[in-house]
């Protein structure tokens, strides 16, 4: 690093340049940290996890795998998208149930058709 005034050598941790005596500024490099592409991932697997978990298993799936990439760096929409894979789970699960006894009840009323033929 060297003095902004007189541009001699300066060590990093000095407060004034021991040739001219300007007083040494920090330079500070700010960091605009890029928006989180996991937490918008998450977000929108949500959203499809739960438009699609009355077709149960899909759903599920999707919903689970959002809330598993719903991340901290963006608070507000890994929240949200926690928030949602969760509806998107517990509903594909009741959805996933439904189909299974729905299909349990098609499969029992075939055999019980069969029987009585």
């Amino acid at each position: 690093m060297n003095c902004k005034k007189c541009g001699n050598p300066v060590s990093p941790d000095a407060a004034f340049c021991g040739v001219c005596g300007e007083k040494i500024e920090k330079e500070v490099t700010v960091v605009n940290a890029p928006v989180e592409k996991q937490s918008w991932a998450a977000f929108v697997l949500s959203i499809v996890g739960l438009s699609l978990c009355a077709s149960g298993i899909v759903g599920l799936i999707l919903s689970i795998i959002a809330s598993s990439k719903a991340k901290k760096p963006n608070a507000a929409l890994a929240k949200a998208a926690k928030i949602l894979s969760i509806f998107g789970i517990i509903a594909s699960a009741i959805f996933t149930l439904y189909w299974f006894i729905y299909v349990i009840i098609i499969v029992i009323g075939i055999i019980l058709g069969a029987a009585t033929a």
